[in-house]
């Protein structure tokens, strides 16, 4: 995502040039104009797009957010899908299984989990506990991204929380392989010894 939205009354709207779009609530009897809630999409850099048109949904799979536990039997369902026979990392762009999940999201997740990026898919989702700590942080990083209102591409502060939050996308130490698609970055060290699961304080921040 590289834009933000914001709510507000109408009346306290100022539209610029950053402003990509708005929604204005529909009008209410009572209601004055400008007390009417709306919806603006602000993207600085401009590199939003839209496009009007049905929400495909066969091309995206549950939200690994908000439907976890349909994200991880769909998953689960396929992993006869040839897919499944590539690099992790790769597969984890894959919008069928994996929706929402992007470029530092899949590093942050395997460096989390504590996942090699060139193990074959297949093998990690067919082991208990590498499965488990991949699904895992497949929701939990997104959702802590959410929780504390992390942002590439905001203000300078947004961004430098943004930084600090980072442990392997981008950072020092960390190695780069290349992929189909994008660069992966990862730490080799992170990868030595069992899978790491999302530890429990996480979960119950995220379950809450």
């Amino acid at each position: 995502m590289v834009g933000t939205w914001e709510a507000m009354r109408r009346g306290g709207a100022l539209l610029s040039s950053t402003t990509q779009v708005m929604f204005v609530g529909r009008e209410e009897e009572g209601v004055e104009s400008d007390d009417r809630v709306c919806i603006c999409y602000k993207d600085k850099f401009r590199m939003g797009r839209w496009y009007l048109r049905d929400f495909d949904t066969e091309k995206r799979g549950p939200d690994p957010v908000r439907e976890y536990s349909l994200f991880c039997s769909h998953i689960l369902s396929h992993l006869d899908d040839p897919v499944f026979s590539r690099d992790v990392c790769e597969v984890l762009l894959e919008q069928r299984f994996f929706n929402g999940i992007g470029n530092y999201l899949r590093a942050e997740i395997l460096h989390r989990a504590g996942i090699h990026p060139r193990t074959p898919a297949r093998c990690v989702l067919s082991d208990p506990s590498a499965r488990n700590a991949l699904l895992g942080w497949c929701r939990a990083v997104p959702a802590e991204v959410m929780l504390e209102g992390l942002f590439k591409y905001g203000t300078d502060e947004q961004r430098a929380a943004f930084d600090q939050w980072l442990r392997c996308y981008e950072q020092a130490g960390s190695k780069v392989v290349g992929g189909r698609k994008r660069k992966m970055y990862f730490c080799p060290a992170a990868c030595e010894g069992a899978p790491r699961p999302v530890p429990e304080d996480l979960c119950e921040r995220v379950d809450a």
